[in-house]
């Protein structure tokens, strides 16, 4: 799943651009750490474990036709969060992108991993550990979380306005010195990553109703098809701004 990854190289970009240690190669999302012949010093993440928590509640997609995308209020119910800096919201659980295309949050990809941190000397590598725990530990509110966005992310041809993983350390830091005699020393943090499971949808949208009016009591009408036997029927357009208009009478 494209999200899987983009998230976890979101949390690598974060990372790498507030550390001061010079990276002896780029930060890479992995299925192993870098191997012998990678060059350190060296960050990579892992995902272990991946999973889809489904949210089954039922949404009404309510718009606001007064408004724009990403106006406060665009949609009537629910959050989404559109910036892991000042943890902003756009209201609504669904998100209208264009007059033909939703996208809806119908749950959360939970994601376990490690975070590597390698270097040769263990003086550099205490240093870069001790870089890399300051991007965590920055947040006042949630020490040891980190909040990036994952905007722009393609999803069935559809990229996503918004959407923001949230990485969390975890209370174990485990370091060893594997492959001591070449002098390297991993920390292995261990850590979460959630990312809102965002899908596209390409239904039709309403911006118009039609109303139709009649004094006849005495036709039956069952079906769409028995309006025609109506003597007396009135049409009306109602426009998103509440304003009707007589089509036919």
């Amino acid at each position: 799943m494209r999200i899987k990854r983009a998230s976890a190289q979101a949390v690598m970009k974060v990372i790498t651009d507030k550390i001061t240690v010079q990276l002896g190669q780029e930060a890479t999302v992995i299925n192993a750490p870098p191997s012998q012949k990678s060059t350190y010093p060296a960050i990579a993440i892992l995902i272990d474990d991946a999973s889809i928590d489904i949210n089954n509640d039922d949404v009404d997609e309510e718009f606001d036709p007064t408004k724009q995308p990403g106006d406060d209020g665009f949609i009537l119910s629910a959050s989404f969060r559109t910036d892991p800096v000042t943890n902003a919201y756009v209201v609504g659980t669904t998100y209208r992108l264009d007059q033909d295309t939703t996208i809806s949050q119908i749950g959360t990809v939970k994601m376990k991993g490690r975070l590597w941190v390698g270097a040769r000397l263990d003086t550099q590598r205490e240093q870069l550990e001790q870089e890399v725990l300051m991007v965590f530990y920055d947040d006042r509110a949630a020490p040891s979380r980190l909040m990036v966005s994952v905007a722009g992310v393609e999803i069935s041809g559809v990229k996503m306005p918004f959407g923001i993983a949230t990485a969390m350390l975890e209370d174990k830091i485990q370091w060893n010195s594997e492959f001591a005699f070449a002098e390297r020393l991993w920390t292995y943090l261990p850590l979460t990553i959630d990312v809102p499971f965002e899908v596209p949808r390409r239904d039709p949208i309403a911006s118009q109703i039609l109303l139709l009016m009649t004094e006849d009591l005495a036709t039956n009408v069952s079906q769409t098809s028995d309006l025609d036997n109506l003597s007396d029927l009135a049409e009306f357009a109602v426009d998103p701004d509440g304003n009707v208009t007589q089509i036919q009478e």
